[in-house]
């Protein structure tokens, strides 16, 4: 079965194992961050502003990041 959403494989992990760990992050960071232009210093900054805000969000559950790393057992 093919699965397009992070929510489908959190859905499909939760069901067929147990969950011990769960992280998700890169809610909204990733391709702003690289495509943005302007001088090493200004980049930098706003990065590390957005990395901590996306993080937040991510671990509130306001946002649901694309990357995840999932530690779980069969069931």
């Amino acid at each position: 079965t093919k699965h397009f959403s992070v929510e489908d494989i959190t859905k499909i992990f939760n069901q067929k194992f147990n969950v011990l760990w769960l992280l998700q992050r890169n809610a909204f960071v990733g391709t702003p961050l690289v495509t943005m232009a302007g001088r090493d210093g200004f980049r930098y900054t706003v990065a590390r502003i957005l990395i901590v805000i996306d993080k937040f969000l991510c671990r509130i559950h306001l946002v649901r990041g694309f990357d995840q790393i999932i530690i779980a057992r069969k069931k």
